[in-house]
């Protein structure tokens, strides 16, 4: 008797600090204790194994980042919400002084291995020790991984800065089949918190669930924004052709010299080139068609040359006048100058005429003499005017030449600048 009394009394003791310490504990702390006493976050929280675990996706853009044309890539910021039910984690409210709702670390329950296929680099901003799984009392589970991906995106460059892209990322589980692990998706998506971006409108950011395929699209389509491009690409190559183009044909002097102006012609070919490969390096390196952009470069390089070698030309023609040839009447029928009108001798005085009269009069030695300086003189003075009425009607020519050839060029700059901007304005809406 008195041993069983010694044995009693320390089981008593013992009973009496452990009710103590379980009622120092929270309700919290009793609900994490039960449901995490015999939890394996590795296994699939499902008591059958046949049940499928429906997981539902609801992306959420945040914003876009960046893009990289030339590597064909974009860098986004999106919160990457999943629920899915877990048999294991359910309650009855009333055990646990009415608490419905758990806040734990993603680290420490089974979550769904979703992945995005085309995905280059993700950058998580919180890590799952430091990222809280939303848990109710019935087992559903919502949690949100904000992340930055960098993702692979086919760019379709050839209505170039006026383009629209679309990227779609693709949504699978990386070990478990459509079997165990059934993705479905939100409709529409989440857009609440996106914040606009400086060089992208956003037109539509879409999940669907294709049928035959296992997994979840999200496709993003956005608009370019030109008017970086328009000001700082197409502006500059517009005023630097048709300056050069009012250089090449502007008049200079009655000589025919215009070494400066193929000189003016040579560097805006140069600068054209150098925005040309500029814009290349943004682009990618395939065999599709040239931007749009590019193509308005090369007009802009073809318009410059073009210039610049019809400059030569003329100049060429031009100094045919030192040789005393006369202008052809093809290039006065076309100038619209007439033979007539500038072949006049201005101040020429008749002095043949004069010196004849005197040598109808005198017959001397002295006199015959003067008579044949005079015509010398006189034949001079015509071959001089002569070649001063060709030079001037060479100068006339070329002149107006040069001005009606100044007006064609700058008209088919103008032509395709207004052709480019109305184009990829169109394809935009279309």
């Amino acid at each position: 008797m008195w041993l069983g009394w010694r044995w009693l009394c320390p089981l008593a003791a013992m009973v009496c600090i452990t009710n103590a310490s379980t009622g120092n504990l929270s309700a919290q702390q009793r609900l994490v204790n039960q449901l995490f006493e015999n939890y394996d976050k590795t296994l699939r929280p499902v008591y059958n194994v046949d049940t499928v675990t429906r997981v539902l996706l609801n992306p959420a853009l945040h914003s876009i980042v960046s893009t990289n044309e030339a590597s064909e890539s974009i860098t986004l910021v999106q919160w990457f919400r999943m629920i899915w039910l877990d048999e294991f984690l359910r309650w009855d409210p009333k055990d646990f002084d009415g608490i419905d709702q758990l806040l734990l670390p993603i680290c420490r329950i089974w979550y769904p291995d979703v992945m995005a296929e085309n995905v280059i680099d993700t950058d998580a901003i919180l890590s799952n020790e430091r990222n809280y799984a939303i848990i109710d009392y019935n087992g559903n589970i919502t949690i949100s991984i904000d992340e930055v991906i960098t993702m692979h995106c086919n760019f379709f460059v050839t209505n170039f800065p006026f383009d629209v892209q679309n990227c779609t990322l693709k949504f699978t589980s990386w070990m478990h089949s459509a079997k165990l692990i059934e993705l479905s998706t939100t409709f529409p998506s989440d857009l609440r918190f996106y914040k606009p971006n400086s060089a992208w409108d956003l037109v539509s950011f879409t999940s669907r669930h294709a049928k035959n395929v296992y997994g979840v699209s999200t496709t993003a389509f956005s608009d370019r924004k030109p008017a970086f491009y328009l000001s700082t690409f197409v502006l500059p190559s517009f005023i630097i052709t048709t300056l050069a183009i009012v250089g090449v044909f502007s008049p200079f002097n009655d000589s025919g010299d215009r070494e400066e102006k193929v000189t003016m012609g040579l560097t805006t070919l140069l600068t054209m080139a150098v925005i040309l490969l500029l814009i290349t390096d943004q682009m990618p390196k395939s065999s599709a068609r040239m931007p749009l952009l590019g193509l308005f470069m090369v007009i802009q390089i073809g318009l410059s040359a073009s210039a610049t070698l019809t400059a030569v030309l003329i100049m060429y023609q031009h100094n045919k006048w030192t040789t005393g040839v006369k202008v052809p009447d093809r290039l006065l029928a076309l100038t619209r100058i007439t033979r007539d009108s500038s072949d006049k001798l201005q101040g020429a005085p008749d002095v043949l005429t004069t010196a004849r009269s005197a040598k109808a009069s005198e017959r001397s030695s002295e006199t015959s003499k003067i008579i044949l300086l005079l015509e010398e003189l006189v034949k001079m003075m015509r071959e001089k005017a002569a070649d001063e009425r060709n030079r001037q009607l060479w100068s006339k020519a070329v002149g107006r030449l040069d001005l009606w050839l100044m007006i064609f060029f700058n008209f088919l700059n103008i032509a395709s600048t207004v052709i480019l901007i109305a184009v990829g304005y169109s394809n935009m809406i279309a």
